[in-house]
């Protein structure tokens, strides 16, 4: 994924697109989620899942300070440094998440974050042999950032829409081999 190259894209989108954007590229990576299935990660990965499905839910309402507080507060964000093993992919997945909501508040360093860290945790997964990244990835984001452009408002419908376009690659990080 050329995230430099398509957030410099997405640049001129207002917050609750660029939330909007944010969001899809965090439910893209949930497949992720999947991989630490000790008993303890299931649970964490259920309480991921769950703050992504609300951030995704409220989509309309556009970032609650309530939610950035359940998402920041999550155990694997309190973690004075990144661990090893399954549970970096949760940091990473919560990190895009709390990311994207922050990016929909006007900031742009979030904004920027979040695409480094989608970015850098697709790289995590080629590099480590867990899965390649998924065909036609970077032709998607900017099919959504093009529909983020001429969209008003950010509601359900569009973010249906939008994770249409993104299904393909959110399928083939599903189908993986390595997580199923």
């Amino acid at each position: 994924m050329n995230g430099d190259g398509l957030r410099r894209q997405a640049q001129d989108l207002p917050p609750r697109a660029r939330m909007a954007l944010g969001l899809v590229l965090t439910w893209l990576l949930s497949p992720i989620l999947r991989f630490d299935d000790s008993e303890e990660g299931r649970r964490r990965s259920a309480e991921c899942r769950r703050l992504l499905d609300q951030a995704l839910g409220d989509v309309e309402e556009g970032p609650g300070g309530s939610l950035i507080e359940d998402v920041t507060s999550a155990d694997e964000l309190q973690l004075e440094e990144e661990p090893d093993g399954p549970d970096v992919l949760r940091v990473d997945f919560l990190a895009a998440l709390d990311y994207a909501l922050r990016s929909g508040t006007g900031d742009e360093k979030a904004f920027v974050s979040c695409f480094s860290r989608v970015e850098s945790t697709l790289e995590f997964l080629e590099e480590a042999g867990f899965t390649d990244e998924p065909p036609g990835l970077d032709d998607q984001v900017l099919e959504v950032i093009d529909i983020l452009r001429g969209a008003d408002p950010v509601d359900q419908a569009l973010l249906a829409r939008l994770q249409d376009v993104m299904s393909p690659s959110r399928d083939h990080l599903a189908g993986s081999a390595t997580f199923g």
